[in-house]
C-alpha cells in the first residue's frame, strides 16, 4: 500500500509518501515548500488571498507527486493557521474543488499527539521521562511522556510567524521589540512549568527533544551544512551555549544578511530569530542545557497513525 501524508502548517507544507508492507513502512518520496499560509493572519484572523494562492500552488504540486507514485490513500492535516481562521470553511472548500483535496483540521492537542507518534520512531531517549517541544509557525506544542505513554500535552499560542509579525517590526529587530516578545513567551512558558507537576518537582532525569523547522535549522547551522542531511541532523544534540552564539549572530544581522549563513533554510530568515528565542527561554525557565533534534514530527505521525488504524503498523 502507498500512503501519502500532508502537513499543512502555518509556515511550511510537507508531503511524505511511503510504501507500507509487513507492518513496516519506507519513505519513497518527500517534499516541503514554504508558503507562509499564516502571513498577516494575526491582524484579522483571516487567511489572505496571496497566502492561499501560494498554498494552493504547493498542494497542486504535491497532488502531481501523489498521482505519479500512484498512492492508494491521502491524509491531509491542517494545523494552527487554518484551525483558527475565520475563513476556514472557504479555504477548505476551495482546496476541495481546486486540487481536489479533503483536508482535516486538528486541535492543538491532537497535533501534539501525532507529532509524538512521529518522534517515537525517530530518536531514542535513555531516560524514563522525556519532554518534546515542537515550535511551529502558529503554535508551540509541548508533550511530557514516559516510556509507555503521554502524560500531559499542551498547545501554546507561540508561533514563529504570528509572533514575528506582531513584535519584530524592525530589521534587524530593536532591543525593545525583543524584550516585549520575550515577556509574552515567558508568560506562556511559566504556565507549562507550573503544569509539569511531579516530574518537575522531583527533578527526575529528562531527555529534551525538539522538532520542526527552528530546531532542524539550528542543527544545520551548527553543523554549517551546505545541503540538508537527515543522517546528520536527526539525533543531533544542540547545546545551549552554541544556540546562544547563533542567536547573537542572527539578531545582529538584517534578513538579507542572514540568507548567506550556512544551514539557514531559505524562507526562514525572518522568523528564525523568534524560534530561537522561544527555545532559549524554554531552556532558561525549564532549566535544561541541551536538546536532541528530531527530523521526524507531525508528517510522520500522520502516516503512522493512519497505518495503525488500518492495522498495517504496530
Amino acid at each position: 500500500m502507498r500512503l501519502a501524508g500532508i502537513d499543512i502548517g502555518t509556515n511550511t507544507l510537507r508531503l511524505l509518501i511511503v510504501e507500507a508492507s509487513n507492518r513496516q513502512w519506507n519513505e519513497i518520496y518527500s517534499e516541503r515548500q514554504v508558503t507562509r499560509l499564516g502571513e498577516g493572519f494575526f491582524q484579522d484572523r483571516h487567511l489572505s488571498s496571496p497566502a492561499i494562492q501560494r498554498t494552493e500552488k504547493a498542494l497542486h504540486s504535491f497532488n502531481q507527486s501523489i498521482r505519479k507514485f500512484r498512492c492508494d490513500e491521502v491524509v491531509a492535516i491542517a494545523t494552527s493557521a487554518v484551525r483558527e481562521a475565520r475563513n476556514q470553511s472557504e479555504f477548505l472548500n476551495l482546496m476541495k474543488i481546486r486540487i481536489p483535496l479533503e483536508i482535516k483540521v486538528i486541535s492543538g492537542e491532537e497535533e501534539a499527539r501525532l507529532t509524538w507518534l512521529g518522534i517515537c520512531q525517530s530518536v531514542s531517549a535513555p531516560t524514563e521521562f522525556r519532554v518534546l517541544i515542537d515550535i511551529g509557525g502558529g503554535s508551540t506544542e509541548w508533550i511530557v511522556a514516559d516510556r509507555q505513554k503521554i502524560l500531559n500535552k499542551w498547545s501554546l499560542p507561540l508561533g514563529v510567524v504570528f509572533l514575528t509579525e506582531q513584535y519584530l517590526l524592525s530589521d534587524p529587530p530593536l532591543p525593545v521589540e525583543m524584550d516585549d516578545m520575550k515577556v509574552r513567551i515567558q508568560q506562556s512558558l511559566l504556565e507549562v512549568k507550573s503544569s509539569m507537576g511531579r516530574i518537575w518537582e522531583r527533578k527526575v532525569p529528562i531527555t529534551w527533544i525538539g522538532t520542526a523547522g527552528t530546531l532542524t535549522t539550528l542543527a544545520a547551522m551548527d553543523l554549517e551544512l551546505e545541503r540538508y542531511s537527515f543522517e546528520r541532523i536527526n539525533g543531533f544534540i544542540l547545546q545551549r551555549k552554541r544556540i546562544e552564539d547563533l542567536f547573537n549572530c542572527l539578531i545582529s544581522r538584517k534578513k538579507d544578511e542572514r540568507r548567506g549563513m550556512k544551514g539557514l533554510e531559505a524562507g526562514r530568515e525572518d522568523i528564525i530569530v523568534t524560534g530561537v528565542l522561544i527555545l532559549l527561554e524554554a531552556m532558561s525557565i525549564l532549566d535544561f542545557g541541551q536538546v536532541v533534534v528530531s527530523d521526524h514530527g507531525l508528517r510522520e505521525g500522520i502516516i503512522i497513525d493512519r497505518l495503525q488504524k488500518l492495522g498495517l503498523s504496530d
